[in-house]
């Protein structure tokens, strides 16, 4: 392949027997290395991508996530979690079945309104700590220096939480 770059620095690429009379006026060659170099995103696309799918992240996990609960298990976080876990606490004493849909769609038994309360909590400060989690991860992408230690972001996908 033979490259050549425009005023604008757009790259275009003939094949290797591409007369000169078929290559477009104003082009000057370049190398393959250089239009390689030039066809790469700068850092500050790679970290708007990142930045990207940082917020789909965030709002993914804000919908539903795995909470980690220390001597409980895995239970989901979020905002309908929550409120699915309020409505237990205060109709704790009609509930049919005292039991609590753990994240992987088993079911716990529930000791009493306090650990329900005691969930409640975990969802409620696994919330805050996924916004904490947020901070640090837009502070990691603003420092990186190239794509390299963009790529080695990765976001957790459980949030843990001791009581």
């Amino acid at each position: 392949m033979k490259y050549y770059k425009n005023s604008q620095n757009q790259i275009y690429a003939y094949d290797d027997d591409a007369g000169e009379d078929q290559i477009a006026e104003g082009l000057v060659k370049i190398s393959e290395a250089e239009a390689q170099k030039m066809s790469e995103p700068s850092i500050e696309q790679l970290r708007e991508a990142k930045t990207a799918e940082l917020a789909r992240w965030t709002h993914d996990m804000g919908d539903s996530c795995k909470i980690a609960l220390k001597d409980f298990g895995i239970i989901n976080g979020g905002y309908r979690y929550l409120l699915n876990v309020e409505a237990m606490i205060d109709i704790f004493d009609s509930l049919e079945i005292r039991a609590f849909r753990m994240y992987d769609n088993s079911m716990k038994k529930i000791n009493g309104q306090e650990e329900l309360k005691r969930i409640k909590k975990a969802i409620q400060l696994g919330g805050q700590k996924l916004h904490t989690l947020k901070w640090q991860y837009e502070l990691k992408i603003s420092k990186a220096k190239d794509k390299k230690e963009l790529d080695a972001i990765a976001f957790t996908d459980t949030i843990e939480v001791t009581l």
